[in-house]
């Protein structure tokens, strides 16, 4: 199969799930004694196959790093013509690599945002990450054609936000017709990330179902003004472990003042061996969950950039 790649070290893979995940791409048949797999849309596949060299240097990188990271995702999809989690042999891989514990994240960028990412040189992602800017005018061309694909991408689920000027722009057409010139030069990419405190579910081994502290401290403020007190201690019972997680927000500014943004996240990833309960927790864990219980969140459901960092971003290789 020419869409195989080295994933030797990922986990034994149950044969009845490998070919009930095969079998949503591909038909099968016994000939003259082989068992032959062949997709059932060969367009389809062959614009949904994974490269063996670029998929195989991700999955070292997933081994290396214990998690998946974005640059090394971004990498991959800009090898392809469509996003990587569209083939079903990623997904199963990825699948066997998450039964075995490893950070698995399922990136929500737009595809040509990613690709555009995965295209930029490692100097030049060090310098957005160190500095949380670059003017378009110094990535590569096909970096800039890939953004360009991604302001205009319809429909407008990504919403241009500003006061726009008269003549600027009409954002909603498509990108030949919005940018007849292509996007300005001096147009800005920018990048902020923040890495946010999470507690596992420490009850069973490994640790699991990661959840954000701010997010632990909305669910209990919503749980009291319900009136439900019992719901609230049900939330923080157990035993937790401690990790992270870095949440990415990207932007591109026009001269004109108007921008765009898309945000995702790496996977959350463990930051120690020891289990605590509840009252045993770092007392600036027990202080912003409690402050939430006060009903000092504002929306559970908002992850915010509050403490964002100003160092370059992790698994930079």
């Amino acid at each position: 199969m020419q869409d195989v790649a080295n994933a030797r070290d990922a986990t034994r893979i149950n044969l009845a799930n490998f070919a009930g995940e095969l079998s949503r791409q591909f038909d099968f048949k016994l000939d003259g004694g082989w068992f032959v797999i062949f997709p059932r849309d060969p367009d389809s596949n062959t614009v949904t196959r994974l490269d063996r060299r670029t998929f195989s240097e991700f999955l070292s990188a997933l081994r290396a790093a214990g998690a998946t990271s974005l640059r090394d995702f971004a990498r991959l999809t800009a090898a392809h013509q469509v996003s990587p989690q569209q083939s079903a042999l990623y997904k199963l891989t990825l699948n066997a690599y998450g039964a075995k514990g490893y950070g698995i994240a399922d990136y929500s960028l737009g595809f040509p945002l990613t690709s555009a990412l995965g295209l930029l040189s490692q100097a030049q992602w060090d310098a957005l990450g160190k500095d949380g800017l670059l003017r378009l005018g110094a990535v590569p061309q096909a970096a800039r054609s890939w953004i360009l694909q991604w302001t205009t991408t319809g429909p407008k689920a990504l919403d241009w936000t500003a006061s726009v000027p008269a003549g600027a722009s009409d954002l909603s057409l498509n990108e030949s017709d919005a940018f007849p010139f292509g996007l300005p030069t001096d147009a800005i990419l920018q990048a902020e990330a923040d890495d946010l405190d999470v507690l596992f579910d420490a009850s069973g081994h490994p640790p699991t179902k990661p959840r954000v502290v701010s997010l632990v401290a909305g669910d209990v403020s919503k749980a009291l003004a319900e009136g439900s007190v019992q719901s609230a201690a049900q939330l923080l019972g157990g035993q937790y472990a401690l990790g992270t997680m870095r949440l990415y927000r990207f932007r591109l500014l026009l001269p004109s003042g108007q921008f765009i943004q898309g945000k995702t996240s790496d996977p959350a990833v463990l930051t120690g061996g020891k289990t605590y309960n509840y009252s045993d927790l770092p007392e600036r864990l027990r202080h912003e969950i409690e402050s939430g219980a006060r009903g000092n969140y504002h929306d559970s459901s908002v992850l915010t950039f509050a403490h964002s960092t100003k160092g370059p971003f992790p698994y930079c290789r």
